[in-house]
């Protein structure tokens, strides 16, 4: 499984003074994370990751088949995320709707690109 971004290197060094628990756990938690990191806050991105993390990938690990790497679609997702909240971008209504169409559209994506099985050869 992906481990946690909070100890990945290519983070700033103060990438860990967001602290989530001051929000609570209102269904507008989402919403201020992706304002704060539409603002360049990855710390705020972090947050989102960690709190989209086991949905998105046991949703990947349904639809994949078997033997698929659902770490690999789990990682295009968020960097697919980082990319589409950035300023200059619209953002997604509701992050956790958004984040399931990526994560569904990814793994059909995945699915077309694996060659498949005969049987008869």
């Amino acid at each position: 499984m992906i481990g946690s971004p909070r100890h990945h290197p290519a983070l700033p060094p103060n990438a860990d003074r967001w602290d989530e628990s001051k929000l609570g756990d209102t269904p507008d938690v989402d919403t201020v994370l992706v304002a704060r990191t539409r603002a360049g806050d990855v710390a705020a991105f972090e947050s989102l990751v960690l709190r989209h993390l086991r949905p998105v990938y046991q949703l990947a690990r349904r639809t994949l088949p078997a033997g698929t790497a659902a770490d690999e679609i789990v990682v295009d997702v968020f960097v697919r995320a980082w990319y589409n909240l950035q300023p200059c971008d619209r953002t997604p209504a509701e992050f956790r709707t958004w984040i399931t169409t990526a994560t569904v559209q990814m793994c059909r994506e995945a699915n077309t690109r694996q060659p498949r099985a005969h049987p008869h050869r």
